[in-house]
């Protein structure tokens, strides 16, 4: 037998070893077993990549396994959008930092009882979804990313937003509903590229004056808390189209509505309002306004009817 004959011979016994390798590994990583899968990496590590492609298919499902074994990085290192909800992951582990590329992160219905502090080191990231985590507070790491254009962590139990929130200058959309806050801070009026501000269901019974600083914003929802006023300031947002303020505790309104120049549509029900201030008439942009459960007199009723002649009014 020459060289090259036992060359060849050589290989053969490899590729054999090889393809036993890897039957023992897809029955570990299918045998649902977290000890097996945990072994399976293992072996995959000794072999230092050399497996097949349908066991790299197979590692791909555990994403974070194959980050804290630095296994399938060139899969993964240009990820940029990762969805994970309540049956993939009991926790957010460090390694997501090694996701430097990631653009979306949306996190839903997994019980967290901490975000890791590595989720700051997201660079890239545009868009954070938090949504029903059980979070009881705002990571402050999350002002660390400075290309954040939407965060949503909506059904939680967050009571108090940090300083830093205006740190996300390049926000837009900005969904905190469903959660038991009882004040908004001032920073927010730093957040000048915001466009779409949810507050519903909260425990909120101000507005801060600094909310007048949102100058892109079309749309607020604050409805389902406990106001009682709204802010002179929420004048200067001649960028708003939708107004939902419903079932608050409002008894007047600013007469500085009426520079809403914009708006075109004003939810107001289940309020305590018993008049409209004069200025209501400048909305001449405003096709809806609900008015149902409030107390108004029907003389008030007709005059507000009168003055936005070209508006559907709903008492």
């Amino acid at each position: 037998m020459n060289v090259e004959q036992l060359r060849n011979l050589s290989k053969l016994h490899i590729m054999k070893d090889i393809s036993g390798d890897d039957t023992k590994i897809l029955t570990l990583l299918r045998s649902e077993s977290e000890a097996n899968i945990k072994l399976a990496f293992q072996l995959c590590k000794g072999l230092a990549g050399k497996y097949s492609e349908e066991v790299a298919k197979e590692l791909r499902f555990y994403l974070f396994l194959c980050l804290e074994n630095d296994l399938e990085q060139a899969y993964f290192e240009n990820l940029d959008e990762l969805v994970l909800e309540f049956d993939e992951i009991d926790e957010i582990p460090p390694q997501i930092a090694k996701l430097t590329n990631l653009k979306a992160l949306e996190v839903f219905e997994v019980m967290l009882d901490e975000v890791p502090p590595e989720i700051g080191q997201l660079q890239y990231l545009k868009r954070l979804s938090l949504d029903t985590t059980n979070l009881t507070y705002f990571p402050i790491e999350i002002g660390a990313l400075p290309r954040l254009e939407t965060l949503k962590m909506t059904d939680n139990h967050l009571t108090e937003l940090p300083e830093m929130l205006g740190n996300l200058s390049q926000l837009t959309h900005l969904e905190l509903g469903w959660n038991q806050l009882k004040n908004i801070p001032a920073t927010i009026g730093a957040l000048t590229k915001l466009t779409h501000l949810n507050l519903i269901k909260n425990q909120l019974t101000t507005l801060p004056a600094e909310i007048g600083g949102l100058t892109a914003l079309a749309g607020l929802i604050i409805g389902h808390n406990g106001l009682t006023t709204l802010p002179m300031e929420i004048g200067q947002l001649r960028s708003l189209r939708v107004l939902n303020a419903d079932h608050n505790q409002l008894t007047t309104l600013p007469k500085s509505i009426g520079q809403l120049s914009s708006l075109y549509t004003l939810d107001l029900r289940n309020n305590q309002l018993t008049y409209l201030p004069p200025e209501i008439q400048q909305l001449t942009a405003l096709k809806t306004l609900q008015l149902t459960g409030n107390p108004i007199a029907d003389a008030e009723k007709i005059k507000i009817t009168q003055w936005l002649p070209h508006c559907k009014v709903v008492f």
